[in-house]
């Protein structure tokens, strides 16, 4: 086996594509050489600002939250710095509302679909 030598490094602030629509700020890259590779998996660095919020929702793929900083509302559940979710895609959940100092959060998705899609409210848990 040949031994690849493949290495990047860079600023979350170089990782697009910044601020969203929602008010939330997303910084994200792909693992591996091609960013372009929809499969790779996905790694998203999310800040909600404080009061921030959005409905029910599931992702298609499978992934993991980890919060760093702030707190997050999911449902009933609230979550804060060193707290980890774990979810399987197609699971619903929401909604979600961040604490009154925001929330940052790492978010990987495994094979690369980080899209949310909306779900009635009666769906999410």
């Amino acid at each position: 086996m040949d031994v690849v030598h493949w290495h990047r490094a860079f600023n979350w602030t170089e990782a697009g594509p910044g601020l969203l629509a929602s008010g939330a700020e997303a910084h994200m890259y792909r693992i591996g050489p091609d960013d372009a590779d929809e499969r790779a998996p996905l790694v998203v660095k999310m800040s909600f600002p404080a009061g921030w919020a959005t409905a029910a929702h599931t992702h298609t793929d499978d992934y993991t939250e980890i919060i760093l900083a702030g707190e997050i509302t999911v449902g009933r559940t609230t979550y804060g710095p060193g707290d980890v979710r774990v979810a399987h895609g197609g699971t619903g959940y929401g909604p979600l509302r961040a604490g009154p100092d925001g929330c940052e959060a790492i978010l990987i998705f495994k094979s690369g679909d980080g899209l949310a899609k909306p779900l009635r409210a009666s769906d999410a848990n």
